[in-house]
């Protein structure tokens, strides 16, 4: 008697069990997709990187690249990302409803290890990044009058 409770006991653990693995299945299939267009969305919003310009020194030995990180969500500013030896600087422009392109962004080499770096959008007044390869940090932000 004692044997066929125990395998009674052992019949309904594996019922049970059966149940929960059919319950997790048909939770990941039914939020699975959710989930997948979710992580999509947010790599497309926040991780995304579309190289506008890259420029390098006269001499050739420094590189900086500018890239457009992510997207704005519905009409908001675009982020971009100016990079150099493992270090950024992130800048914010509005472009109307235009995308940006290598247009928006201009390089002005000073030395082979300084350059002044110029971003522009529609309907703001530009944003001027000093670069400079021997100073700490690589990048500084100038401050632009308001249009």
């Amino acid at each position: 008697m004692d044997q066929n409770v125990a395998l009674e006991v052992e019949l309904e653990k594996k019922k049970f069990l059966r149940k929960l693995g059919c319950l997790a299945w048909g939770l990941l299939l039914l939020f699975g997709p959710f989930i997948l267009i979710a992580a999509v969305f947010l790599y497309q919003l926040n991780f995304k990187e579309d190289t506008l310009l890259t420029s390098t020194s006269p001499k050739l030995t420094n590189t900086i690249e500018i890239v457009e990180k992510g997207e704005p969500f519905l009409f908001g500013p675009y982020t971009i990302r100016i990079k150099y030896d493992g270090e950024h600087v992130d800048t914010e422009v509005n472009n109307g409803l235009k995308s940006l392109n290598e247009s928006n962004v201009n390089v002005r080499w000073i030395r082979d290890n300084k350059a002044e770096i110029t971003v522009d959008g529609e309907g703001q007044s530009p944003s001027i990044i000093i670069f400079d390869a021997e100073a700490s940090p690589y990048f500084v932000v100038e401050e632009t009058d308001e249009e």
